[in-house]
């Protein structure tokens, strides 16, 4: 056993050197690219601007938050995420630095990345299941934490969330809920919609621990400790859900489609989606766009997978061919051998294995229907709650998988991130 800890140790020294690096080359990026060369950086930033001033979430088309409305007619402001009031107030606390603002919202997803490198790190150490090869998995996770956006905060969020349940799956006999659970539930609440799939995987480990796990005698205890986590994930979102709704007299939907009337540009307006002069890439779905031309004519799911695995600047930056079919293999590989059932085969494990499916499929189908309803863009990041079921799945199966072969995927895919982020991104990005 001491020779397998041993040999397990130095095969993850090379993975955490490559991690450290990249978190160097995420600084490099974060200082070197000027404003606004990455996506819709400008209205991430305006969004946070605002809590440099304001407390509290505005209403909606309230005149003081008039600039952070898009030529969609949306705002950042409008939505649940609590990054942006967090990520202002860090900027106005250190506005004193003389750094650009901008630059120091930046450095508040910089240092969520190196926040998340060393939780994962001291749970990989605690537990033995190298949870840091998520970060190896894709460059698209470095650039994410390498500008000021709202995705950084979502994919820290989740991935926190799946540890704490990765805690309660790996003794189930006899886990029970931790309160942790509850805290990263909440600040889910307030992330990123996309990463809300995660909530319905907790509920699928919730009732997969119940009908194997929970004894009749320990049922009535298990539900007062889910309870206890409810009630303090509500304690974290609702005051800021409940406000906002409330500011917006419990309209905010109704609100919020009045505004992008108001305020979007021609051809965005809700009620000019199916004009002419409407782009086409706008709600294919009302313009009367089978679902299937976006497979068949656009290739969303090439576009998307790229846009996952190494796509730059205002998704225009793209990589060489050869790189993605290398990710893409690593990939069918590594997913592949995860969602490989165990023999002798055990209804424990095929049922969350199936949960776990069924959470990355509901993901992808999100990510597809926004582009058929909403708009049809390079939105790879949408897909990123994948790579934290991935966690999961790690977690509960790494005793009965082979070690090095996953320690060789890390590997690999962490050198061609590294040198697509180095030879493409930072190559190619407007300083």
């Amino acid at each position: 056993m001491g020779i397998l800890k041993v040999k397990a140790f130095n095969l993850a020294i090379p993975c955490i050197v490559l991690i450290t690096l990249a978190t160097c080359l995420i600084f490099v990026m974060m200082g070197i690219t000027r404003f606004n060369a990455h996506p819709d950086e400008h209205l991430h930033f305006k969004a946070a601007q605002y809590y440099m001033s304001y407390w509290l979430p505005p209403r909606v088309g309230d005149a003081k938050a008039e600039y952070t409305y898009s030529y969609f007619g949306i705002s950042y402001l409008d939505e649940p995420d609590i990054v942006y009031s967090l990520a202002g107030k860090f900027t106005k606390v250190l506005s004193f630095t003389g750094v650009p603002p901008y630059l120091l919202a930046r450095a508040f997803n910089f240092g969520l990345f190196i926040a998340l490198f060393v939780f994962l790190l001291k749970i990989s150490f605690d537990i033995g299941v190298p949870f840091y090869g998520i970060l190896l998995l894709s460059p698209q996770i470095w650039y994410v934490f390498s500008y000021f956006n709202g995705d950084a905060f979502g994919f820290f969020v989740g991935s926190c969330l799946v540890l704490e349940l990765s805690k309660f799956i790996r003794d189930p006999e006899r886990a029970e809920p931790r309160i942790g659970i509850g805290v990263w539930l909440g600040l889910l609440l307030l992330a990123k919609r996309n990463y809300y799939v995660l909530i319905l995987l907790l509920v699928g480990v919730v009732l997969w621990h119940s009908i194997f796990y929970s004894k009749v005698g320990r049922r009535r205890v298990l539900a007062k400790e889910w309870l206890k986590v409810l009630l303090v994930a509500a304690l974290i979102a609702m005051p800021k859900i409940v406000y906002q709704q409330w500011v917006n007299e419990f309209h905010l939907s109704e609100k919020r489609v009045a505004q992008m009337e108001k305020m979007a540009a021609p051809g965005f307006k809700p009620s000019q989606v199916t004009a002419w002069y409407s782009p086409w890439h706008v709600n294919m779905h009302a313009k009367g766009r089978p679902f299937q031309e976006l497979l068949s004519v656009y290739q969303w799911h090439s576009i998307s997978f790229k846009s996952m695995v190494g796509v730059y600047g205002w998704m225009n930056v793209f990589s060489p061919t050869w790189y993605y079919w290398a990710i893409f293999l690593l990939y069918v590989l590594l997913f592949g051998r995860l969602l490989l059932p165990s023999r002798p085969f055990a209804s424990p494990e095929l049922t969350l294995l199936s949960i776990a499916i069924i959470g990355m499929a509901f993901s992808c189908v999100a990510s597809f229907l926004n582009s058929w309803t909403v708009a049809f863009q390079a939105q790879g990041r949408y897909l990123f709650p994948v790579f934290c079921i991935f966690l999961l799945l790690l977690a509960y199966k790494w005793q009965r998988l082979p070690k090095k072969f996953f320690y060789s995927g890390f590997l690999s895919a962490g050198l061609l991130s590294l040198w697509n982020f180095i030879f493409v991104g930072l190559a190619k990005i407007p300083r």
